[in-house]
């Protein structure tokens, strides 16, 4: 009962997989935008009421960036990997499943950054980046070790797609230990991502 639960389906079904996994990464960034927010109250006719707006949600803004450029780097990622995909089973939806709820979760502890940071915060936020790292890599190892993948994509490919977001989750991981010393600096940790990224090209 449980190996027919967990047969392996071959192409049919694979394309769901792949237009789910395309609505909710756009999803998610989307809802990132609507964490940057204009107070009820503000004048927008004044120029220096807006420059004033402009200077107190440039947290937000910056918060945005970076959540949505490393969600799309996730989904560039993601989209070159199931480009090769061939088939799949339960367990393997059920991964994937694990990695877009992680994804679908970072407009919140994005939000929570976007004001003064706070070692709650920023330890949710990293903690939550460390956990899509690890869930990804597990989600790519698990593919290629039951031949999901197109052999000459997994031969050539399996240790840059495998370093990507195992590398990505330990920048996060020490950024946790820092924000125990100051969440600011915490914050500033994440600057090593940038290369990293070469990873997920």
């Amino acid at each position: 009962m449980s190996q027919q639960k967990n047969q392996t389906y071959v192409a049919k079904g694979v394309d769901r997989i792949v237009f789910f996994s395309d609505a909710v990464f756009a999803i998610a960034i989307t809802l990132l935008a609507l964490e940057i927010k204009i107070p009820d109250s503000s004048d927008l006719n004044s120029n220096s009421s807006l420059t004033h707006i402009l200077s107190n949600i440039f947290p937000q803004i910056l918060a945005f960036i970076l959540s949505f450029l490393i969600i799309g780097v996730f989904w560039a990622s993601h989209v070159r990997k199931y480009r090769a995909l061939t088939s799949y089973n339960q367990t393997f939806v059920m991964l994937n499943l694990a990695l877009l709820m992680l994804i679908a979760f970072m407009p919140f502890p994005t939000s929570l950054i976007s004001g003064s940071p706070t070692l709650a915060s920023v330890v949710l936020y990293a903690s939550t980046l460390v956990m899509v790292g690890i869930t990804s890599a597990l989600n790519w190892a698990y593919a290629v070790g039951n031949r999901f993948i197109e052999n000459n994509y997994a031969k050539l490919n399996y240790s840059r797609e495998l370093r990507g977001p195992i590398i990505m989750s330990l920048v996060f991981l020490i950024s946790i230990a820092i924000a125990f010393i100051d969440p600011t600096y915490a914050m500033w940790s994440w600057l090593l991502l940038i290369p990293t990224m070469g990873y997920f090209r």
